[in-house]
C-alpha cells in the first residue's frame, strides 16, 4: 500500500507521457496484488483461507463507505451521488476546477482525520460529466490534475469497447458514441452518428478490415465439439488449399449473406474480396453493432425500435433522418428488413406472433432503419 503510493505520487508530477503510462501500468498492479489477499482469504483452498477475515473486510468497506457518506452530507453539507467499493462521488454546484480541487481537498483531509488506522481519503479526479449504466458500469469525462495541470480521458468501468468476438467496427463505433455523449452533451447527435453507421454498413461503404473477427484456435477442428465460425472456415480453407492456420494460430473472418447456419458462413476476407463475395449486414447490425450500443442508448430513454429508426416516438428523430436520408419507399430489400412494425400503435416485434397480429389487432409492416415499408423485395 506505501509503494503504491510513492507509485501514484510520482505519477502525478511525471512529465513524460511513457513514463506516466509505465507508472500507471505499475500502481495498478500493485492494486490488483493487495485486492488479491481479500479473494484468497476467501478462497476455501487457500493457504491462508479465514472466511471470517474475507467477511470483515467486506463488512469493514460497507461501514466505511456509509459513514464517509454521512460524514459529507451531514457535516459538510454536499450529496454524494454515488459510492463504488472505496471511493464517493460528490455533486459540485461548482465549475471552476481549482475551486472543485480545493474543496475536494478540504473534504478528504475532513473525511481522514475521522477514519481509523490508515484509511486515508483522497481527492483523485474530477468528473465534468458522468452516466451510470448499473451498479459497477459507468463512464465518465474525467480530469485529473498533474504537473503540467489537468489531464483529461474518457473513463470506464464495466464496459467493453475492445473484445477479441467483436470487429473493429464495433469498439470504433462505441468509443465514438461515448465520446459524443460526454464531450457534447448530445444523446441525439450520437444516435445520429450511430444511424449513420449503420446506414453506411448497409449501403457497403464500410472498408472489410473494419468488419474482420478475430478468434484464436486453441486445439485441433475435430477436437471442437460444436459448429464455431473460425473452426468451420479453417475446415473449408484446408479442403480448398490444403492450407490452413494452425493450432494457437487467430483467425480472421467475416460473415457473409446465404441461408446456411452462421457458422458455415464465416469466410477468409482475402477470399471474400477475390470472390466479390457480400457481407450480411444484418448480422453486423443484430449481433455484433446492437448489444452494447443498446445498452448505452438505453439508459438514456432510446428504445431498440428508435434506435434503429422504428417506434412510435421517431417524430423525435425526423429532422434528422431527413437530412441524413432519403424518405423510405413503401418498398424495401430483404436484406434491409430489421423486423416489423404495428400499423395501429408502432410496437416492434422482431418476429410476427403465431395470431399474426399486434396485442392491440392492428397489422403489421416491415421495419428497417430508413423507416417502415408495406413489402420487401428478394434481390
Amino acid at each position: 500500500m506505501d509503494r503504491r503510493q510513492a507509485v501514484r505520487k510520482a505519477m502525478k508530477s511525471a512529465r513524460d507521457p511513457g513514463k506516466r503510462r509505465l507508472l500507471n501500468a505499475e500502481q495498478y498492479a500493485l492494486k490488483i496484488m493487495a485486492n488479491a489477499f481479500y479473494g484468497h482469504m476467501g478462497y476455501a483452498r487457500a493457504r491462508i483461507y479465514d472466511l471470517d477475515i474475507a467477511n470483515t473486510i467486506t463488512f469493514t468497506g460497507r461501514t466505511m463507505i456509509q459513514k464517509t457518506k454521512d460524514t459529507i452530507e451531514k457535516e459538510l453539507g454536499y450529496s454524494v451521488v454515488y459510492g463504488d467499493t472505496d471511493s464517493v462521488f460528490v455533486k459540485m454546484n461548482e465549475e471552476d476546477m481549482e475551486k472543485i480541487r480545493a474543496i475536494g481537498d478540504r473534504i478528504a483531509k475532513h473525511v481522514s482525520d475521522q477514519l481509523p488506522g490508515v484509511m486515508e481519503l483522497q481527492f483523485e479526479k474530477v468528473f465534468k460529466r458522468f452516466l451510470p449504466l448499473t451498479k459497477k458500469r459507468y463512464m465518465a469525462w474525467s480530469f485529473e490534475p498533474t504537473a503540467e495541470g489537468w489531464s483529461e480521458k474518457i473513463d470506464m468501468k464495466g464496459i467493453e469497447t475492445v473484445r477479441r468476438d467483436w470487429c473493429g467496427l464495433v469498439s470504433e463505433s462505441t468509443r465514438n458514441v461515448i465520446e459524443i455523449i460526454l464531450k457534447r452533451d448530445d444523446p441525439k447527435a450520437a444516435l445520429k452518428y450511430f444511424k449513420g453507421v449503420i446506414d453506411d454498413l448497409l449501403k457497403k461503404k464500410i472498408p472489410l478490415e473494419k468488419l474482420v473477427i478475430t478468434k484464436s484456435m486453441s486445439k485441433t477442428p475435430r477436437s471442437y465439439a460444436g459448429m464455431q465460425p473460425h473452426i468451420e472456415l479453417v475446415k473449408k480453407m484446408q479442403m480448398r488449399n490444403g492450407e490452413a492456420p494452425g493450432v494457437g494460430d487467430r483467425i480472421g473472418y467475416v460473415i457473409v449473406k446465404g441461408t446456411g447456419l452462421l457458422s458455415k458462413r464465416a469466410e477468409d476476407p482475402l477470399y471474400v474480396m477475390e470472390k466479390g463475395l457480400e457481407v450480411d449486414s444484418q448480422y453486423y447490425i443484430e449481433n455484433q453493432l446492437l448489444p452494447p450500443l443498446e445498452r448505452i442508448f438505453g439508459v438514456l430513454g432510446f428504445s431498440k425500435p428508435e434506435i434503429l429508426g422504428n417506434g412510435k416516438q421517431m417524430f423525435i428523430f425526423d429532422a434528422i433522418k431527413k437530412q441524413s436520408a432519403p424518405e423510405p419507399s413503401k418498398e424495401i430489400a430483404l436484406s434491409d428488413s430489421t423486423g416489423f412494425v404495428c400499423k395501429r400503435c408502432s410496437r416492434f416485434y422482431s418476429r410476427i406472433p403465431l395470431v399474426g397480429l399486434c396485442e392491440c389487432g392492428g397489422e403489421f409492416v416491415f421495419s428497417s432503419p430508413l423507416g417502415m415499408a408495406e413489402t420487401v423485395v428478394v434481390a
